[in-house]
């Protein structure tokens, strides 16, 4: 409201060393955790000032700016808007990590790529064009490389994977191979650094090259072992049950591998998933909730599966769910109910009327969309005129 960015900007361009540290600092600070102050700095022009620091001669002046363009990054939507400004910027960027790769600076500078790769759009198609990928896969493969960085890499091809070319998915599964997919899901914290971060990027991986299930080749049928994953990710979720971002990644394999065709559904069934079923619905995680709904609606497509539903009472588990207090899981509830009822099981649904819960729209009466449906409603479908290619397929990185 002061309107104090441009003499933030004069002070990290113009003033001595010590204050730009202090003013990249600041900045850093004002835009953590708040995308409006993010955005009125990208517009303020303050992108270009901030990557020159990151060839200063100090290096604390190249960590203040590496930290600062990290934050900054977090704000894809303004930086679409500078496209001409940021392509200048990616140059520099890929520059100082090429030449920097072993140095403190490397795990920042390869997070800023990251999350510059974060949505499809025209920064991430010119940072491919670049050899981002290359470079993550590199510093992924190369055995003299700190974990941590190593880590941040494998956040970065997870998220080149996400709404990705087929071309890329096989670059990516030719380099990670089955054998890194088995070490990275069974390690432990052996090497001092947080076990859980490396699980949940390699999961996110997973997820992402699981998307598109259909006709098309999938990285998860031709180069990894499909079954392998889901009863690795099965038995990740039972060990990690406290832990709902780690059970919610492994649920979404599930859901991507379920909108496949029979292949697939037998496999998700085969795996054990289907056993789950009752116990995930009855998380007091919202998100397991809703995540265990839309493997529940991929696998009703399945006809052999209703049986199993009926065993398992998994209709009187989600009629439970009708007095739950948020509006969108009582919604998904109701309309899952009426796809099973509709697709020809034999479920009581405890009188209720055929038409209640019916609504929809997948992002319920709040409007909240589906995981997946920022470009398409795939998990807006009915079984009566079901075909085998549309069900919801998760694609959120």
């Amino acid at each position: 409201e002061l309107d104090v960015v441009p003499k933030l900007i004069k002070c990290i361009a113009k003033g001595d060393d010590e204050t730009g540290i202090a003013t990249l600092n600041f900045v850093r600070d004002l835009s953590a955790n708040n995308e409006s102050a993010r955005r009125q700095c990208i517009d303020s022009g303050i992108l270009p000032i901030v990557c020159g620091k990151l060839n200063a001669q100090d290096e604390s002046i190249q960590l203040a700016a590496c930290q600062c363009l990290h934050k900054l990054s977090r704000s894809i939507r303004a930086l679409k808007m500078h496209v001409s400004t940021t392509s200048e910027v990616l140059d520099v960027l890929m520059e100082v990590a090429q030449r920097n790769v072993q140095s403190d600076l490397s795990v920042h500078i390869t997070a800023i790529l990251a999350n510059f790769c974060s949505e499809p759009n025209s920064l991430r198609e010119a940072l491919v064009q670049k050899g981002v990928l290359e470079m993550f896969l590199g510093v992924f493969r190369s055995p003299n490389l700190p974990l941590r960085l190593k880590c941040t890499a494998l956040l970065g091809i997870s998220a080149l994977a996400y709404v990705s070319t087929g071309e890329i998915k096989k670059k990516i599964s030719s380099y990670i191979t089955l054998a890194d997919i088995q070490d990275l899901l069974q390690q432990d914290s052996a090497h001092g650094y947080p076990d859980n971060e490396i699980l949940e990027n390699t999961l996110i991986l997973i997820r992402n090259m699981s998307h598109n299930f259909g006709p098309a080749s999938s990285p998860l049928r031709e180069h990894w072992d499909l079954e392998w994953i889901l009863g690795k990710c099965l038995e990740i979720a039972r060990e990690r049950v406290a832990d709902p971002s780690i059970v919610v990644q492994c649920l979404y394999i599930a859901v991507n591998a379920a909108s496949g065709r029979k292949q697939e559904k037998d496999a998700v069934i085969e795996s054990g998933w289907h056993e789950e079923i009752p116990h995930l619905l009855r998380s007091q995680c919202d998100e397991i909730r809703e995540a265990t709904m839309w493997l529940l609606q991929n696998l009703i497509a399945a006809p052999h599966f209703l049986p199993i539903l009926e065993e398992l009472s998994v209709d009187r588990v989600l009629e439970s769910l009708d007095t739950h207090p948020n509006m969108y899981i009582r919604d998904r509830a109701n309309i899952v109910l009426e796809e099973m009822k509709k697709a020809g099981g034999d479920f009581s649904f405890g009188g209720r009327a055929a038409g209640a819960g019916g609504r929809r729209e997948a992002g319920g009466a709040g409007g909240a969309a589906a995981p997946g449906e920022r470009a398409a409603s795939r998990g807006r479908y009915r079984p009566e005129d079901w075909r085998e290619d549309d069900v919801l397929n998760d694609e959120l990185w």
